[in-house]
């Protein structure tokens, strides 16, 4: 079913630059979509270090806070978004041990806009490409080991159809668990010392912009297909076959025009609903596959943008399987 989207997302794929279409997502997630898909970050906090450091400046609101063992930098960002974006972070970190710290030296920038960033990281050099554009509420980036795991999101462009600051911040408290949910799937989808792993972390690490790059000989196109398929928890057949009855369970909402959630043409976007949606169409979509684990994730941690109950009611299935994945790896009860 072809639906409108609201772009909430940016896909970051290693060999392209990240979208906010559907025609895009839909041709990344057959492709080759990597898991370093996009979001935003949200939550309540109370800085206890902020100063001037790295590529910040302590101008205005900007600056970097170094406490929970998170770097954070800031980029021309109100008092109210600096109190509103790290807690469900550092709540979740302080959960975490020495051998399931998925969060350990992942680096956060939280600007105001794009356009905001400075500094000579190639990480936010990358970003500025798209300093004007408020459909990316933010981007995040995965490696095992080489390079940082990086998040990055734009507090303005979280204005959009909110009808006052507490439902903002309200939709930026669940949107930072979804971002987190991605770096979840991602860690804990994989051996990290497999030959395949070690040698797509090798391949990233050698590009001067690991965050967009083709690749080119057969073997470095092999290589990309095999771990974008094999590299996290929305690719195994459990979420695969529970997502499977999830879909099918739409379609038959949709004939029945039953309440959905106002986004959930972005989550299934590239499955056609005026057919049968077979095992391999939700094989080819990885990068539906990862945007809906991660949404999943953010509500099983305890977010809620108001939208909860009606996105679990679309992917029940698939829902348990997130939450069986958090109680395993994190020993976290989720809600």
């Amino acid at each position: 079913m072809n639906l409108s989207v609201s772009a909430r997302y940016a896909n970051l794929n290693h060999n392209q630059t990240f979208c906010a279409n559907n025609q895009n997502r839909s041709q990344n997630g057959k492709n080759r979509a990597n898991k370093a898909a996009a979001y935003i970050l949200g939550g309540l906090i109370s800085l206890n270090v902020l100063q001037n450091c790295g590529g910040c400046s302590n101008i205005g609101n900007s600056g970097c806070d170094t406490s929970n063992n998170l770097y954070v930098e800031y980029y021309d960002v109100n008092r109210a978004s600096k109190d509103s974006v790290m807690q469900p972070v550092y709540n979740l970190k302080a959960k975490l041990n020495e051998k399931n710290d998925f969060l350990k030296d992942t680096k956060f920038c939280i600007a105001n806009s794009f356009d905001k960033l400075s500094g000579n990281d190639d990480f936010i050099a990358y970003l500025k490409n798209y300093k004007n554009d408020y459909d990316i509420k933010g981007v995040s980036f995965y490696s095992d080991s080489k390079l940082s795991k990086r998040v990055a999101v734009q507090d303005a462009a979280h204005n959009y159809q909110c009808t006052d600051i507490n439902q903002k911040y309200s939709r930026m408290r669940q949107s930072v668990m979804h971002e987190v949910g991605h770096l979840f799937d991602n860690y804990f989808g994989h051996d990290h010392l497999s030959d395949y792993a070690l040698r797509w972390d090798s391949l990233m690490y050698s590009k001067d912009i690991p965050y967009n790059f083709a690749t080119v000989s057969k073997e470095d196109a092999e290589l990309d297909y095999k771990y974008n398929y094999n590299n996290s928890l929305s690719d195994k057949k459990e979420f695969q076959s529970a997502l499977l009855k999830d879909l099918s369970q739409i379609g038959r909402m949709y004939r029945r025009y039953e309440k959905m959630p106002s986004d959930l043409s972005y989550y299934i976007d590239g499955f056609d609903f005026y057919g049968r949606i077979s095992e391999k169409d939700v094989y080819d979509n990885n990068s539906s596959r990862a945007e809906i684990y991660a949404q999943l994730f953010s509500y099983a941690i305890g977010e809620n943008d108001g939208e909860k109950d009606l996105f679990i009611k679309c992917f029940k299935n698939s829902y348990e399987i997130v939450k069986n994945d958090i109680g395993k790896f994190l020993n976290i009860k989720c809600v």
